[in-house]
């Protein structure tokens, strides 16, 4: 069943009305290391656009529905010069070996996967090196969860309809706290259609 065919069962003639536009929710948290074992997304309106593009925590304002047709996790880390060697690539690792992933629509479950399973889709990719001891290693730091390539994302073989005003989360979660070489902020892309009034 495809994303208009989910839509027009769910809500018939009220598409007359509407507009189907090609949409990514996404939100982002804070990895702190060595404390956390539970991140929740969607769950809050994020003070800035770079952030995250919630209008509201944790529903789609009425009359806004939404298809998930992919999910990706980013990994928001920031290469530098004197960076630790192994650095970013041993903390993705240990992020994405140790770690899976939930999807919660209203009170039902609709999906755990290993956060492996679940890649960016995209980002920064560079094996340049500049000048200084840690630079010449410098393609060692730079990790991500997958290639940047906008096909290596987790497509749903079967779409994912989120109605307006239902309650959803999506989690990250471990069973122990990870020791990195830093804090990393982690994003969740939510990729699909978003039905909305038409303008």
């Amino acid at each position: 069943m495809n994303a208009w065919d989910l839509f027009r069962k769910a809500y018939g003639t009220r598409l007359d009305q509407s507009q189907v536009i090609n949409w990514t929710w996404f939100d982002t948290q804070t990895y702190t290391s060595a404390a956390t074992v539970l991140l929740t997304f969607f769950n809050a309106v994020r003070a800035t656009k770079d952030l995250g593009n919630m209008e509201l925590a944790g529903v789609l304002a009425h009359p806004k529905a939404f298809i998930i047709r992919a999910i990706g996790v980013y990994f928001r880390h920031e290469m530098t010069q004197d960076e630790i060697i192994p650095g970013a690539a041993n903390d993705i690792a240990r992020l994405i070996n140790n770690g899976w992933a939930q999807l919660e629509i209203g009170n039902k479950n609709y999906g755990v996967w290993p956060i492996h399973r679940l890649p960016a889709g995209g980002g920064v990719w560079s094996d340049s090196a500049g000048a200084g001891t840690a630079a010449a290693n410098a393609w060692r730091t730079n990790a991500q969860n997958g290639i940047p390539d906008p096909r290596a994302i987790y497509a749903l073989s079967q779409p994912m309809l989120i109605d307006p005003q239902i309650n959803f989360n999506f989690t990250l979660q471990w069973t122990t706290a990870q020791t990195l070489s830093g804090n990393i902020v982690i994003e969740v892309d939510l990729d699909g259609e978003l039905m909305r009034p038409v303008q």
